[in-house]
């Protein structure tokens, strides 16, 4: 039995994986089994080496490398690679990292956990998530967006807590249609200019400062309204 040093030609798919390649000075083998370990598959490109056991009549290939796309490792590790620059790295000290140049997809049919200290995304384009139902749970939750951000339902959306803070320069209300009826239920406290285009309903408000677009008499109809600190009522 010889062990010899091939170059690798083709691979074919079949039952059996096939190679064909060229061996010692003169030596050619055509469509000869490619051995490969339970679990794992690859079809090395024409220029791999090999290592094929001879005898006789009986030609099998048991290993396969390409140095022109092996990726460098220290000692102890383990990585999976291809000849496009994927790679998955066993590295020292626990770390696993992942990489691809395209696309990496993971799909899980009945579930999918993450258990991990610290979780970080960092996605230069957009993300997004579709679900039927979306819940997290979490002592503290902040969102900042420097440009815009939305919050769209085509049923409810409820926010429940003791207290609800919203700073902002600039705060619109109005159905997604234009028509209809946006509300604000309990007791609202407005620190600063409150201003109302159309009709409105206040009811147990208490506000520093109002103005109306419209005649006030006419426009808001005003329902236990508690001006805090003699405010500047402005229209007629």
């Amino acid at each position: 039995m010889n062990l010899v040093r091939t170059i690798i030609t083709s691979t074919k798919e079949a039952a059996i994986k096939l190679f064909s390649g060229t061996g010692r000075y003169g030596e050619t083998f055509v469509n000869r089994q490619l051995m490969q370990q339970y679990g794992f598959t690859s079809r090395p490109l024409d220029g791999a080496e090999g290592l094929t056991l001879v005898q006789g009549d009986t030609i099998i290939t048991i290993a396969t490398d390409d140095k022109r796309y092996r990726i460098a490792i220290e000692e102890g590790e383990v990585a999976i690679y291809t000849a496009e620059g994927d790679y998955i790295h066993f590295k020292k000290g626990n770390e696993l990292e992942i990489m691809t140049p395209g696309k990496l997809t993971a799909t899980a049919g009945k579930e999918a956990i993450i258990e991990t200290a610290k979780l970080t995304a960092d996605v230069s384009e957009s993300a997004e998530i579709t679900t039927p139902k979306l819940k997290a749970n979490t002592n503290e939750a902040e969102i900042t967006a420097t440009i815009k951000a939305s919050v769209v339902s085509s049923g409810v959306i409820d926010l429940t807590a003791p207290a609800i803070n919203l700073n902002t320069e600039n705060l619109g209300m109005k159905p997604e249609s234009g028509v209809g009826k946006a509300t604000l239920n309990g007791n609202i406290t407005i620190n600063g200019t409150l201003k109302v285009s159309g009709s409105a309903t206040l009811q147990a408000i208490s506000a520093t400062a109002v103005t109306a677009d419209a005649i006030i008499t006419k426009a808001v109809n005003c329902k236990n309204f508690l001006p805090a600190s003699s405010p500047a009522l402005e229209g007629d």
